[in-house]
């Protein structure tokens, strides 16, 4: 078996717990790590290369997020060379709390740790490696950030859906992604967006508008999965619990957050209590 993993490094002091999960993963297999980050403080490059010879770091323009630097990866390597591929990056704590995802609360670093969840320690990784040894499973992550639908209005969906046109997917199949692009998948899974996009033709970061390239291929790579016939699970086996279709309606209805169309809003019994564009 053998693993890579890209992690792409914006806010230096969260690498940290980065650095845990690629441990957990070197120690179950044979695996590069590819870093990336715009910054080259001396002090973090030399905490990276104490994990060993098989990493590498590369300097990239602040471009795509963290989208944009793992094109940059997935262009420079052979695919056939690894079973899986693990894309990890430093997400900042989100300032609403509550923030709802999937009717779950992911505001401050909630987010980030669900992200995180499938290999922060080595028996969820292992239990993740299990997961992937079923045939029908492309990709893992954690069940609070794998999307079902989508929060996007229908005009931005359309663009994505464009894009999967393009690479020659059917659009009408099941559409699922992680809400955040930290996962492993199936190497081969990939294939497509190999040498189709790379650093360039991502946009300079900044969070001024909602749908960014970057945006749209968060969500390719859970749909490009599905339209391959694979699944996306959580590495645990479970699903968001049934109780949710209970309560999430009196919870919407008490307390309501939604980011949507560059507007953040927040209600209370229905009746608007904040109202901000471009607060995300």
């Amino acid at each position: 078996m053998r693993i890579l993993v890209h992690v792409h490094i914006y806010y230096p002091e969260l690498w940290t717990e980065l650095k845990c999960c690629v441990k957990n993963i070197m120690q179950t297999a044979y695996t590069d790590v590819f870093v990336t980050s715009s910054q080259a403080d001396a002090g973090l490059l030399a905490d990276i290369q104490e994990l060993g010879e098989n990493v590498k770091f590369l300097q990239v323009p602040n471009k795509g997020f963290d989208v944009g630097p793992f094109f940059y990866v997935l262009n420079r390597i052979n695919l056939e060379d690894y079973d899986y591929v693990v894309k990890l990056h430093t997400k900042r704590n989100i300032t609403a709390n509550p923030w709802l995802l999937n009717d779950i609360n992911v505001g401050s670093a909630k987010w980030r740790h669900y992200l995180i969840n499938f290999c922060i320690t080595p028996d969820k990784w292992r239990k993740t490696l299990k997961a992937l040894e079923n045939p029908h499973v492309g990709m893992i992550s954690d069940k609070h950030v794998i999307m079902k639908k989508d929060v996007l209005d229908q005009d931005d969906v359309n663009k994505v859906l464009k894009v999967l046109s393009q690479l020659g997917f059917n659009t009408q199949q099941k559409k699922e992604y992680v809400a955040g692009a930290m996962f492993v998948v199936k190497a081969f899974l990939l294939n497509s967006l190999q040498h189709r996009y790379d650093l360039d033709d991502f946009e300079e970061s900044s969070r001024q508008k909602e749908l960014y390239l970057a945006h749209i291929m968060e969500r390719i790579f859970g749909y490009l999965v599905c339209a391959q016939g694979y699944s996306l699970e959580s590495f645990d086996g479970k699903k968001i619990s049934k109780w949710r279709k209970v309560w999430n309606p009196i919870r919407k209805f008490l307390c309501y957050h939604k980011y949507g169309n560059g507007k953040d809003v927040i209600k209370i019994c229905k009746i608007p209590v904040y109202s901000k564009k471009g607060s995300k």
